[in-house]
Order: structure tokens, then C-alpha cells, then sequence
């Protein structure tokens, strides 16, 4: 049995209107590929606020790794109040000659419960298996 860890700092400044997530690394991740390399990375989606994109920011790839080790840092521009209504998905996935986004698992953040200050907000936690955000659109 693995435990699929996860580690992420994130922190805003209010001054410049800019959320920072700085994603760390991951630990005993399951192979998902065997026929060659693979590419592992994480995709940081904000819910709603890219509900409409195609791409999502994420870190750099980490070459055929279990246990990747990135620290990427990703920057969003938002006010405090836009940042207070997103929700936060980090999606743990790999990149391979069958699929370009197999998805290994997720991590989820509700940023409207973080309690932002002066220092980074530390995470660490299991990563699950997340089905997907359901966008419902009003007539």
C-alpha cells in the first residue's frame, strides 16, 4: 500500500494583489506508465477563475520520479476578494507517451478558509482522487 503526500505553500499579497503558490514536492507516487519515460507535474486550477480556460498554469516536469521534487512557484493576480471566493485544485499528474495528462490524484484548498497573515501558509496532506468541478450555468 503507498501514501500518495503532497506539499504546497501558498501566501497573498494584499499590496500587489497577487497569490503566490510554491509547490514543493510529492511522495511515493504510484507508477501509472511502464513503457518508458514519463514526465510527472503538477496543474493548479482556481474555481471559478479558470473555469473557462484550457490551460492551467503548472510546474515544470520532474524526469521519471516516484518522489518529484519541484519547487515551482505560481503567481495569480486577484484581489483578496476574488481570492476569497476560489477554490483550489492542485492535480498531481503525469505526462507519457500514451497520455499527455493521466492524472494521478488531487489536492484540494478552499481559500475562503485560509486565514492569510504575514507568513506562507504551509499544506501538506494525502492526495485523492478528485472526479471533477461541475460548472452550473443560470438562465
Amino acid at each position: 500500500m503507498f501514501t500518495l503526500t503532497y506539499s504546497e505553500t501558498i501566501l497573498f499579497f494584499n499590496s500587489r494583489s497577487e497569490l503566490i503558490v510554491v509547490v514543493f514536492d510529492c511522495n511515493d507516487l504510484p507508477v501509472k506508465y511502464t513503457g518508458g519515460t514519463y514526465y510527472t507535474y503538477v496543474e493548479v486550477e482556481l474555481f471559478p477563475y479558470h473555469s473557462m480556460a484550457t490551460n492551467k498554469p503548472r510546474t515544470k516536469y520532474a524526469r521519471s520520479s516516484l518522489e518529484p521534487i519541484f519547487f515551482d512557484e505560481l503567481r495569480f493576480k486577484m484581489t483578496k476578494t476574488e481570492m476569497r471566493d476560489q477554490k483550489m485544485y492542485l492535480h498531481v499528474c503525469d505526462y507519457n507517451q500514451m497520455s499527455t495528462r493521466d492524472l494521478i490524484g488531487s489536492y484540494y484548498v478552499d481559500l475562503s478558509v485560509v486565514n492569510f497573515g504575514k507568513k506562507p501558509v504551509e499544506f501538506k496532506g494525502q492526495l485523492q482522487w478528485i472526479e471533477g468541478v461541475t460548472v452550473i450555468t443560470l438562465i
